[in-house]
């Protein structure tokens, strides 16, 4: 694996990583998917991604890895302002090319304004979906998305009272047999435990309401499972996040009703030491 590290971080470095003499320990945290026999997980696993972060905790990398050859998929990079905060998210195909970008923009120096998406469609970066935040002060109540044809796709509104968040969500989505599906989610969360109701309407099973627990964990505040019900009250699966006392990810597993693992995954991070290159972010046309 450390073989594999090397070669991502220094395989891009025409148009992405120039070389440097600087040397830095980086940490790295590669996410396993194990093999499950009769619905409990195995020691077999393979990696499905990995993360990497500069040595103040920066997330600078992801790459994707395929199931079925584990061979990398795409490579993801993230730039930030001289504030820390995120400018720009790149990724690219194994063929050094790039395929999507989210770029940033900001009210203040840590209050994003916009956030622009472009694709590689036809060889060339088109604008795909923006998105608006909205603030009250220093407060995120709300943000509007918007398809490439202006269209609202989603919208999110925040709302506090007496201790007690409530967040509204409404989204829309034009699937490719022409149906049109409607997503809405209700979202009320007190000091421990935050509630999600989503009601989907107009596709396939036509009207259809999931509701959703989250709960955090009562000392750590750290989330703890996530249990899904159906219309009728039925629990119909559990989420359950297990953390290392330094606040890093351990454990994800999956369940369903009756508690047979529908997924495990393992999140271990080390050091690595290697010649950090510079990241040189792509110039978009109009920029």
């Amino acid at each position: 694996m450390h073989n594999r590290i090397i070669f991502a971080l220094l395989m891009l470095g025409g148009s992405i990583l120039s070389t440097t003499n600087a040397q830095d320990t980086i940490l790295v945290e590669n996410v396993y998917r194990h093999e499950l026999q009769n619905g409990k997980p195995t020691w077999n696993k393979q990696v499905v991604y990995q993360n990497t972060y500069t040595p103040q905790g920066r997330l600078i990398q992801r790459i994707d890895y395929s199931d079925s050859s584990a061979a990398a998929t795409s490579f993801t990079f993230y730039f930030y302002t001289e504030f820390d905060s995120l400018l720009s998210v790149e990724k690219y195909n194994p063929n050094n090319e790039i395929v999507e970008i989210q770029r940033y923009s900001y009210t203040n120096q840590h209050l994003p304004a916009t956030r622009v998406t472009y694709q590689r469609i036809d060889h060339q970066l088109i604008p795909v979906q923006s998105t608006q935040y909205v603030y009250q002060g220093s407060q995120r109540t709300g943000l509007t998305e918007f398809n490439q044809n202006s269209k609202m796709i989603h919208k999110s509104v925040l709302q506090k009272n007496n201790g007690t968040t409530t967040q509204s969500d409404k989204f829309s989505k034009q699937h490719p047999s022409g149906m049109k599906s409607q997503f809405t989610v209700w979202s009320t969360k007190d000091s421990h435990t935050l509630s999600k109701k989503v009601e989907t309407t107009g596709y396939q099973s036509g009207n259809r309401v999931e509701v959703f627990e989250i709960e955090n964990d009562s000392l750590t505040g750290q989330l703890a499972e996530i249990r899904a019900y159906n219309n009728t009250g039925d629990l119909t699966g559990r989420t359950v996040f297990l953390w290392n006392a330094d606040g890093s990810p351990k454990i994800q597993k999956k369940l369903n009703a009756t508690g047979l693992y529908l997924e495990n995954l393992s999140f271990v991070r080390f050091e690595h030491v290697v010649f950090l290159g510079k990241h040189e972010m792509y110039r978009l046309n109009n920029e």
